[in-house]
Order: structure tokens, then sequence, then C-alpha cells
């Protein structure tokens, strides 16, 4: 029991700051991406106008709204859909500038998205985001290999304490013999 408490210790003391390192590097490289496209967004906005930006966001997205891993959105003051390949503003994410997760369907399609929505001048409204959903297969393998090891140590725990038992019974029955047989 004490080898198999002491390793499963020793992967927790592995795993944890792994997963925590993971998350927070991630999540990091995640937002930096997102306010730089922002702010890239932005700037066009400032240079060429409402027009200008609608064929930035066309170019990079196209106009068929659909959901992707790259999302893109321009509406007006009222949240109407100017460019982009969202249909409109995503139900259950609050308007309000600034960093925002939504695990939705978009469009039908089910998933995890990281957005900026960066208000613009004359009542304009970005949104710029990504599906995380890829990342969450990365983080699923880390917790069934998590799993599998907690198991294996278990399992070989389980079957060293029957071997060790086991030898220890045989040697205890061999001199219980000797000791009755010189009785």
């Amino acid at each position: 029991m004490v080898y198999i408490a002491l390793s499963i210790a020793l992967l927790a003391l592995f795993a944890a700051p792994l997963w925590y390192e993971w998350n927070h590097r991630i999540e990091r490289a995640r937002n930096e991406f997102l306010h730089d496209h922002a702010d890239r967004l932005t700037e066009v906005f400032r240079r060429e106008g409402v027009d200008g930006l609608a064929r930035a966001i066309g170019r990079q997205v196209g106009d068929t709204p659909r959901a992707g891993d790259r999302i893109l959105l321009l509406t007006d003051g009222s949240f109407s859909r100017l460019a982009g390949n969202l249909r409109g503003w995503p139900a259950g994410l609050p308007t309000s500038p600034g960093l925002h997760r939504l695990s939705s369907a978009i469009d039908g399609t089910p998933v995890h998205v990281s957005m900026i929505a960066t208000s613009l001048p004359g009542g304009y409204h970005l949104l710029v985001g990504n599906d995380v959903t890829r990342f969450r297969v990365v983080e699923a393998f880390f917790w069934y290999g998590l799993l599998a090891m907690f198991g294996a140590i278990l399992l070989l725990g389980m079957l060293s304490g029957w071997l060790v038992r086991r030898a220890l019974f045989a040697e205890l029955h061999t001199r219980s013999q000797t000791t009755s047989a010189i009785v």
C-alpha cells in the first residue's frame, strides 16, 4: 500500500505542474494572438473605415457565414452582421468589450471558443475568436494517460504485494514444516 501511495504521489507531483504550465502557456499564447489580431483589424478600421475592414475580414474568412477555427464578425450598433463567418452575434456571448469564452453551438457546430469583443468608433463591434476544441483532444489524452498510469501503478502494486505475500507465506510454510519435523 505504501508503494502504491508513494507512486501515486510522485505521479501527481509530475502531472500537476505540467498541467498548470500547459494551461497557463496555451491560454496566454491564445490570448496574445487574439489581442494582436483584434489590434491589426482595428488598425485596418482606422485607416480604411468600415468598408475596408469588411473587405479585410472577407479576405481572411470569406463572406459565407459558417463556423470554423477562426471566427471573425463585424456588426453594426444593433449587432447585425456586416461581415464575417458567423450569421450574427453568438447567443450567450456578452456584448461588452473584452475576452470571453463560450462553449456552445455556433451555426449548429459544437465549439469551445475564446473571443475578444471590441467596440469600434461609430457604434461598430468586432469579434475575433478561435475555436479551442482541438486543444481539448490533447487535454483528453493527458487525462487518459494519467488515468492509465494510475491504473498501471495500482495493478503493479497489487501484483507486487501478492507476489511478496506469496513468497513470505511459502517461507513461513517451509519453516513451519521444519519445526514440525524437529518436534
